[in-house]
């Protein structure tokens, strides 16, 4: 533990003794405030700031061209693999065949 010289304060390491040393006992004070504000007719008017935006850009988020491209993709993908599942002429799907090996000898 290390202990302050000019104010008895204990601190754990010596860095920490360095800063608080600087911090409570530095020369320079800190500036002490405007006594009092100035009057609201001498108050500068304060603006927001423009933002500077494309205006033909606003609202137009570029994902939106391929997600629609997308989802037109898999509805043609959908209304396709209706019309083919429905198409005449043709039984229902046959049982898949399991074929094993079996081992000679």
């Amino acid at each position: 533990m290390h202990t302050c010289p000019e104010c008895g304060e204990v601190v754990a390491t010596r860095g920490g003794l360095g800063l608080h040393a600087q911090v409570a006992h530095s020369a320079v004070q800190p500036a002490a405030p405007d006594p009092a504000p100035p009057a609201a007719d001498e108050m500068p008017v304060v603006r927001p700031a423009t933002p500077a935006v494309d205006r033909r850009r606003v609202g137009l988020d570029p994902t939106v061209p391929l997600t629609a491209l997308l989802v037109l993709v898999l509805l043609v993908g959908a209304i396709a693999a209706a019309l083919q599942r429905s198409s005449p002429g043709q039984g229902p799907p046959a049982p898949a065949q399991v074929t094993v090996a079996v081992p000679h000898g």
